[in-house]
């Protein structure tokens, strides 16, 4: 009896210290927290159709090393210039960068901001409104699981904590 108390006392440690380390958000790159580190447009990136637009960010909570960005459009969306660049903190921790970019028609893009810190990444979309086009959002969607369940799909973001 005391043998099969042992086994299934080991049996369930073991399982979970698992469940931990699959859910412990510092062990894989995704979960990881990049920090202090906030990127903000300063001002709204608008412009028209096939004309360059500038989208001026703001970086603060910057490591001394600095951070590596990479950046990506969507769509019609294009850059006009260095895809990749290594922000430099100033004395504050802070940086500005200005990214130029170009559509040819008239919509709604988004430019998407990937600033790595040691493994860690942040992702930020910064919305480019190119003519007179109007962000709208995405509404939420009514879906059945597998299981016949009604599930409401919302649209969602992910924060760090």
């Amino acid at each position: 009896m005391k043998f099969t108390n042992l086994i299934l006392a080991a049996v369930l440690m073991l399982g979970g210290s698992l469940a931990v380390a699959q859910t412990n958000p510092a062990s894989g790159a995704f979960g990881r927290d990049p920090g202090a580190l906030s990127i903000k447009a300063t001002a709204p990136a608008q412009g028209a159709p096939d004309t360059a637009v500038n989208v001026q960010l703001d970086y603060t909570g910057l490591p001394q090393a600095g951070v590596a960005v990479k950046y990506r459009t969507e769509g019609a969306l294009t850059i006009l210039g260095s895809a990749s660049r290594h922000m430099t903190p100033d004395g504050a921790g802070s940086a500005q960068d200005t990214v130029v970019v170009r559509a040819a028609s008239a919509g709604v893009y988004f430019l998407n901001v990937f600033a790595t810190i040691k493994g860690a990444t942040k992702v930020v979309s910064v919305p480019v409104t190119i003519g007179s086009a109007m962000l709208k959002p995405r509404a939420a969607s009514s879906v059945a699981t597998p299981g016949g369940e009604r599930v409401i799909e919302m649209p969602a973001q992910q924060t760090v904590q």
